[in-house]
C-alpha cells in the first residue's frame, strides 16, 4: 500500500521504517513542527513528579537538563515520571528515568493513574487541592496546546499541580505539493493526535477520494469518520499496534 505518515519528523522516520519493512511504500508529511523553547521561567520549587502526555514533553526535558540542573541541584531523570501511554513511557526511560508509570493511552486514565498512585500513599482523595506558587507540584510538561483537563483533573483528586509548557507544536499552513498532486493514490494516511486529524482533514478538504484513516485512538478516528473517512484504530496506542492494523503488504 501507499502510506502517508503525518507525525512530526523526530518521530516519523521511526514509523515509517517499520512500514517500509513490512513492504509498503511510505512517504512522511508531518503537519506538526515541533519547536523547543529555550528560557523557561522555572517555578520556585523542583515539582514533585512529572505527568508527560507526550513523548515530545520528554525530549524538552533532556534539552533543558542543564537548566534544570541549575535551578534545582538536581537532574529530571531523578524525578518519577507518569506518562500518558508505552510510547511516552519509552522515551522516558531511553532518556534516563528509572522510576516510570504509565497510563493506557489518555490523558484520564494519566489522571487515574497518578491519582490512585498518590492515594497510595496516603494523599487526600477528596476535594479540589490549591496550588501554592513557591510549593512542590506535580508538573504537567505539556507544548502550548493541550487536549483533556490534566491539571484539573488532578487538583480535583487533591494533587496540587501546574503545566509547564516547554514546546510549541506548529501546525502545517499547506501540505506539500508533491503530496496533494498524487494524493487520490494513497490507500492510507496515519494519524496520531485530534489536531493532526483536524489539520489534514481541513488541508484536503478539496480532495474527493478519501484513503483510509489509521488512527491512534478512538477519539481520533471520531474527529475523521464524522467527515466520511473509513478509519481503522490501533488496539493500544503504539507504532507497533499501527503498523498491526496495517499488516504486511499483500
Amino acid at each position: 500500500m501507499r502510506l502517508l505518515v503525518t507525525r512530526p519528523a523526530s518521530d516519523a522516520a521511526k514509523l515509517a521504517k517499520r512500514l517500509r519493512g513490512l513492504g509498503h511504500s511510505v512517504h512522511i508529511a508531518p503537519l506538526i513542527q515541533i519547536h523547543y523553547m529555550q528560557n523557561i521561567v522555572w517555578p520556585d520549587k523542583p515539582p514533585m513528579a512529572f505527568a508527560i502526555t507526550s513523548a515530545n514533553g520528554v525530549r524538552a526535558l533532556i534539552k533543558l537538563e542543564k537548566q534544570f540542573q541549575l535551578k534545582y541541584k538536581k537532574r529530571p531523570q531523578n524525578i518519577t515520571a507518569f506518562a500518558v501511554g508505552p510510547t511516552t513511557a519509552k522515551a522516558a526511560r531511553l532518556g534516563g528515568w528509572q522510576d516510570v508509570f504509565t497510563s493506557e493511552g489518555s490523558v484520564p486514565e494519566l489522571i487515574e493513574t497518578i491519582c490512585n498512585q498518590y492515594r497510595a500513599k496516603g494523599v487526600p482523595s477528596s476535594g479540589p487541592s490549591r496550588v501554592n506558587a513557591a510549593a512542590e507540584t506535580l508538573w504537567h510538561i505539556s507544548g502550548d496546546i493541550t487536549a483533556g483537563d490534566l491539571v484539573g483533573g488532578l487538583q480535583e483528586c487533591g494533587l496540587p499541580a501546574r503545566r509547564i509548557s516547554l514546546y510549541e507544536a506548529v501546525a502545517a499552513e499547506t501540505m506539500p505539493q508533491r503530496i496533494m498532486q498524487k494524493l487520490s493514490s494513497y490507500d492510507g494516511v496515519l494519524l496520531y493526535s485530534k489536531r493532526s486529524a483536524h489539520i489534514f482533514t481541513n488541508l484536503t478538504k478539496s480532495q474527493s477520494i478519501k484513503p483510509i484513516a489509521y488512527c491512534l485512538s478512538q477519539p481520533i478516528a471520531d474527529e475523521v469518520r464524522a467527515l466520511g473517512y473509513e478509519t481503522k484504530i490501533a488496539s493500544t496506542p503504539t507504532d507497533r499496534a499501527m503498523a498491526e492494523i496495517i499488516g504486511r503488504a499483500v
